[in-house]
Parts: structure tokens; sequence; C-alpha cells
């Protein structure tokens, strides 16, 4: 704070003595602390009635350093602590973003055998349909594929593809959400 900005003057009776202290702070503050010693003060008057007004403010100097140095312990170990949680939530974000992309490609997997599993019906059908020139077999990759639209798409591999373009949004939140879900859809669905 600069020497500039004006300060309060507050009288305040610690023991015996008042004193006229100029502070940046508010007088209400002043006050209070004005208590809080003459209570330390009362305190040890009454287990030590004999003990003079230095020695007594001597002692509440050595209990108020002794309660800021246990107050700067608790601040010392939160702030550990804090930079702990920082380092544990950093590994929980990270976490959290491999398991998304790994569901993203659970459910992508999923999506392209099921199209896949559809060109084959579609493409066993066009045999069974054609003249019998060839055998039928089984469809291989090599083939041409059967065009998009003869490819019926379900509701639920719609509503996966587009989860799979919302899990491509940087939103960590949605994510998280859309991740849940398809882990949800993932459970419902019947192994072979």
């Amino acid at each position: 704070m600069s020497n500039n900005e004006e300060k309060n003057r507050v009288t305040a009776k610690l023991g015996i003595h008042k004193f006229t202290i100029r502070s940046h702070k508010s007088s209400e503050h002043i006050q209070q602390v004005s208590r809080d010693i003459n209570q330390y003060l009362s305190d040890i008057e009454k287990h030590n009635p004999a003990m003079s007004l230095e020695e007594m403010a001597l002692l509440v100097s050595l209990n108020i350093q002794s309660d800021n140095l246990d107050l700067q312990a608790q601040v010392d170990a939160m702030a550990k602590e804090n930079a702990d949680l920082l380092v544990r939530i950093k590994s929980l974000e990270h976490t959290m973003g491999t398991l998304v992309k790994e569901i993203a490609q659970i459910e992508k997997d999923k999506i392209q055998k099921e199209q896949e599993e559809k060109l084959a019906k579609a493409q066993a059908s066009q045999v069974k349909k054609a003249p019998a020139r060839k055998t039928a077999t089984a469809p291989t990759k090599k083939q041409t594929p059967v065009k998009q639209q003869d490819v019926v798409v379900t509701k639920e591999a719609a509503e996966a593809v587009n989860d799979l373009e919302k899990l491509q949004q940087p939103s960590l939140k949605s994510g998280v959400q859309i991740a849940s879900n398809q882990l949800g859809r993932l459970r419902q669905t019947p192994r072979s």
C-alpha cells in the first residue's frame, strides 16, 4: 500500500493503557484485535495474578506467535494438499481422455462391423436374386462396396455416429457424458 492512502485513526484500550492506532485496517478490525488481546491478558491474569503487565504482554506475544506458526503450518499443509490434488486431477483428466478415445474406437469398430454385416447381407441377397452364374461366396474386402443408399442405417448406428462426432469436440464435460452413455449402451449390447 502506498503512504498516500489515508490511514484510519482508532483508539484502542489494551489492558490498562489506551493507544491511538493509525492503520489501513478498518476500525472494526482494530477493535476486534484489541478485544482478542484483552481476552488473552484476562486469561493469563486469572492463572497468574502476581504477574506484571509487562510479563503478561510478553506471554500474549508468545501465544500469538505460536498461533501464527500453527496457522502457517496448516496453510503450508493445505497448499501441499492442493498441489497434490491438482496433480491427481490432471492424471484423472488424462485417464478420462484415454477412456473417451477407447470408447470412441470401440463404438467406431462396432459401427463398422454393423455396416460390414449389412453389406454382406445386401450382397448375399443380391447373389441369391442374380442368375446362377457363379456359386455364392462370402464377401471379401476386395469386392466393390454397395452404394450408401443401399445400406439401411439403423437409429442406433446414426446415434453412435452422432456421438462419435460429439466426442471429437474439445469439451471434456460433453466427452465424459457421451462416454458414460456409450459405456451404458455397450453394457446393454448382448455379446456373441
